[in-house]
């Protein structure tokens, strides 16, 4: 490693990866009976596959006028939410059935061709409820969490040898920062015709802050696909179409990271691998 950046300490190692989330998102939520029978099928094969038993998540429906009486706030089932850890008790995986949206983050992410197959398998659990709910699916994504320590106790972060000079994701002031800063970039894309999706947003947002006496540099990264057409799914849509659209995000989302990133912290991360 470069002796200038022998401080610089990515968030997981070999990667700089904090976490990793995928969701897909319906137009209308189901039901709490839907979400009950849906409980009852995930909660087996959740268990088979490591999971705690899960936390039952409520919502709360309140009439809103001139007097708000929250004695007649009703509760009810928004959801499940599954989480396994590691043998270290640390939070390795989160699972999410909840009325609207299917999600799952991966907390200790190595590689995509290891993480995304048992996302998809996680997904495909719920692909017949989805598909017998009648509900559409508007919209799925994906969502990176980046971190960059800088192992020199307040100590000014090298902007300059992190960042790349002249992206056009940064604002040039940014670099010139030694005190936190924010610089967020977003962008719609038009998708081809023959896609499911009829565009994607995409938002980055770059944080500089001090972090337990140490600065650090975030970066939030996230690609969201808004469906062309939002009906029925198919039995078969987190097989035959989510995984082009995730992988397309994904191998995006390094393009962006070469984009923003140094060479030599591209290097580091083997982010050119």
């Amino acid at each position: 490693m470069d002796n200038e950046l022998e401080s610089l300490a990515p968030a997981n190692g070999a990667n700089a990866i904090v976490s990793a989330a995928f969701a897909i998102d319906l137009d209308i939520p189901l039901g709490e009976p839907s979400l009950v029978m849906a409980f009852g099928l995930l909660g087996p094969q959740m268990a088979k596959a490591g999971f705690d038993p899960p936390q039952p998540q409520m919502i709360f429906n309140m009439a809103i006028g001139p007097v708000m009486n929250t004695a007649n706030a009703m509760q009810q089932l928004g959801g499940y939410a599954f989480a396994r850890k590691n043998t270290a008790g640390q939070l390795v995986r989160e699972f999410a059935f909840r009325g609207n949206s299917i999600s799952v983050v991966v907390h200790d992410y190595t590689r995509w061709g290891s993480i995304w197959p048992e996302v998809q398998s996680l997904f495909e659990l719920c692909s017949p409820m989805i598909a017998g709910s009648g509900k559409a699916i508007k919209s799925i994504a994906l969502q990176y969490i980046d971190k960059f320590t800088w192992r020199q106790p307040d100590a000014p972060f090298p902007t300059k040898k992190v960042l790349r000079s002249g992206s056009p994701q940064i604002l040039p002031s940014a670099l010139e920062l030694d005190s936190p800063w924010h610089n967020q970039f977003g962008c719609q894309r038009v998708q081809p015709a023959e896609s499911w999706a009829s565009y994607r947003l995409e938002n980055v947002n770059m944080s500089l802050a001090a972090e337990g006496g140490f600065n650090a540099l975030t970066l939030f990264t996230i690609y969201r696909y808004f469906a062309r057409n939002p009906g029925r799914e198919a039995a078969d849509f987190v097989t035959s179409v989510a995984p082009e659209l995730f992988n397309q995000a994904h191998d995006d989302n390094k393009r962006l990271l070469r984009e923003i990133l140094s060479d030599k912290v591209c290097d580091l991360i083997k982010l050119n691998k």
